[in-house]
């Protein structure tokens, strides 16, 4: 009988791990696309979103490009950390020593870097631009990150209990 349960709470764990390195692959490549769309933004090859452009036109053109190179700095950071929850992943399904940190500092980043669309939403209500799609993007990478942590939560709670 116990033996029975065991077997069942290897198969949850490794069905958790595996939903796990599934949800960093695809934060991952969302990552991966936001940084490639903050650069082609900031490369002038896609537009800016309009509240954006609107408030750029009205400052001098330093403080224009300092804020296009900030946006070309989010770019590059996006893409770094794409690279490293894709990693995270891989080492998550590989059950490589040290994931779960690894993978715990990666999606509180990504969270992080995703959640403040949201938040420029609600404490800016006029800085919603409905076709400035790459917004949508970060609120999913930002909700993503966080279902991708409850299902570590739940993984990690897993395997200290089958360690006892």
């Amino acid at each position: 009988m116990s033996e029975m349960n065991e077997s069942a709470g290897d198969e949850l764990k490794m069905e958790r791990t595996r939903v796990f390195s599934v949800l960093l692959y695809v934060l991952g490549a969302l990552l991966l696309c936001r940084g490639v769309l903050d650069l082609l933004v900031w490369m002038k090859m896609l537009a800016l979103p309009l509240w954006l452009k609107m408030a750029l036109d009205q400052v001098r053109p330093v403080e224009s490009l300092r804020a296009l190179l900030l946006w070309a700095n989010t770019g590059v950071l996006a893409v770094g950390l794409g690279f490293w929850t894709l990693v995270a992943g891989f080492w998550a399904q590989k059950k490589m020593a040290g994931y779960m940190v690894f993978a715990m500092a990666v999606l509180s980043l990504a969270v992080l870097m995703g959640i403040w669309p949201l938040v420029r939403w609600v404490v800016f209500p006029s800085s919603f631009d409905p076709f400035f799609w790459p917004d949508y993007l970060q609120a999913v990478i930002a909700l993503l990150g966080i279902a991708a942590t409850m299902v570590m939560l739940r993984t990690s709670g897993t395997q200290d209990k089958a360690a006892d």
